[in-house]
């Protein structure tokens, strides 16, 4: 795989030919309180503001040609660059070889077929360019069904694929599948993320007079 140092390129290449494509996020009308779906409702849009924060992370992967299985936890921060219209990603944690640093971006993309989103991160070095469609209902629940291109790894041909579960505002997880010399995909493990929310400041006690 080839190093981390790619990343900056890689954003200049994402920015070229997604830019021009990404449009306004437009925010969709749920049904009011009160009352049953209708056929005219329509779903509402994923808000990307959703990722924008800190998170922890914790998940248990077995071992693959991709290195040592075991469990990672860490911490993963996303804000907003750009205008607005990418996410920068900043991944520190601990796994099976050790600790680690990976940096990444978000994009999102409106289109009449749907909404699509795109996860480049590299981490170490291993470089995963995540892409695919996002769901949803008039829940509010969403789903992330994503794959990455085939890729070379200690010799094996991999390919990922998964689906994030958007569902909750303040966790979700990522269910991962893995495919080696284009055998079939088995179960490679879930990364659950939890939000950490900023805590309000009690105010300070007035001093008696």
């Amino acid at each position: 795989m080839r190093r981390a140092t790619w990343l900056g390129c890689s954003f200049v290449i994402l920015a070229g030919v997604v830019g021009p494509l990404v449009s306004a996020q437009q925010k969709g009308q749920r049904p009011l309180p009160g009352r049953g779906t209708a056929y005219e409702d329509q779903t509402p849009k994923f808000n990307m503001d959703y990722f924008v924060g800190d998170w922890t992370f914790e998940g248990t992967v077995p071992d693959s040609p991709l290195g040592e299985g075991g469990q990672s936890t860490g911490t993963e921060s996303v804000r907003k660059v750009w205008d607005g219209r990418f996410y920068e990603i900043t991944i520190r944690g601990e796994g099976p070889q050790g600790p680690f640093t990976g940096a990444g971006i978000l994009t999102y993309l409106d289109t009449p077929a749907g909404q699509y989103a795109t996860r480049y991160e590299v981490t170490g070095r291993l470089a995963l360019l995540k892409a695919g469609i996002l769901g949803g209902d008039l829940g509010g629940n969403y789903s992330h069904f994503w794959e990455t291109p085939p890729f070379e790894q200690h010799g094996s041909t991999i390919q990922l694929k998964g689906r994030t579960y958007l569902t909750s505002p303040a966790a979700y997880r990522v269910n991962t599948e893995i495919a080696v010399n284009g055998g079939a995909y088995q179960s490679f493990g879930s990364v659950f993320y939890t939000k950490q929310l900023e805590q309000k400041k009690a105010p300070a006690a007035r001093s008696a007079r």
